[in-house]
């Protein structure tokens, strides 16, 4: 589902791309991520999303400096 390419920049590195498979995929499970999104979410604001994150950024770097 995805394509490596070399860089032609840099023969180090590789691009990567998803395939029309990958992305065809991804249009058809689209719908269905966003509305499972709005459910799982429901009546956690904005706000709070955002601390979640943050909170969640601060438990890897802990983890990561372990």
């Amino acid at each position: 589902m995805i394509r490596r390419d070399a860089d032609p920049n840099d023969r180090r590195k590789s691009l990567v791309y998803l395939t029309e498979k990958a992305r065809t995929f991804m249009e058809d499970i689209l719908p269905a991520i966003i509305e499972e999104r709005k459910r799982i979410f429901t009546g956690i604001s904005n706000e709070e999303i955002e601390q979640f994150l943050q909170t969640l950024e601060k438990i890897e770097a802990n983890a990561l400096n372990a």
